[in-house]
């Protein structure tokens, strides 16, 4: 992952469970990374979960990853 411009706002990954075909919309359990930590080189990060999550077998679960903000073209995450 790296930054584009000069984003402010964070990235947010975390693990849902299915709903239908899609994402829950609640996470089970989710990290935060600040976008000030984040460089403009391609960087590999380590996501810790807020809460232990316990996996079901054969259950579909979504790995999401958001931005906190607004999307924007010049300043942006990749």
């Amino acid at each position: 992952m790296k930054k584009d411009g000069t984003p402010t706002d964070s990235i947010k990954v975390g693990l849902q469970a299915n709903s239908g075909s899609d994402p829950s919309g609640t996470y089970l359990g989710s990290a935060t990374l600040a976008g000030s930590s984040i460089t403009g080189s391609y960087v590999e990060y380590t996501f810790t979960l807020d809460t232990e999550v316990d996996i079901v077998a054969s259950t579909k679960y979504w790995v999401v990853l958001e931005r906190t903000g607004t999307l924007d073209n010049t300043n942006a995450y990749q």
